[in-house]
């Protein structure tokens, strides 16, 4: 049919343009076979958050978990309580950092 079938990332009549990851996730520009987020976006394909932020926007500031309290600590596990934040989310991750120095 004379339409030419590109390889990925190219695109365009003759896959001369060089595309971009997720075409950026709908939250970015693609440039020259990279995406330029729009603000709160991040990563490759802009389909991250930067750190603090959610939503489906990533302009919501997440709220950090106060009164977090530690109880029943043993070699292996640990119990802890907080009270949750106003704004209410699907998944909590929490990081732990050992301090036992080497």
């Amino acid at each position: 049919n004379g339409k030419c079938v590109c390889n990925v990332p190219f695109t365009g009549p003759d896959c001369s343009i060089r595309g971009c990851p997720n075409d950026c996730s709908n939250k970015g520009r693609c440039i020259k076979g990279q995406c330029v987020c729009r603000r709160g976006f991040i990563g490759r394909d802009c389909s991250q958050c930067k750190e603090g932020m959610t939503g489906p926007n990533c302009n919501i500031a997440m709220a950090g978990v106060s009164q977090l309290g530690v109880r029943d600590v043993t070699d292996s596990s640990a119990t802890l309580i907080w009270t949750q934040p106003a704004v209410q989310y699907e998944t909590y991750y929490i990081t732990f950092t050992s301090q036992k120095e080497t």
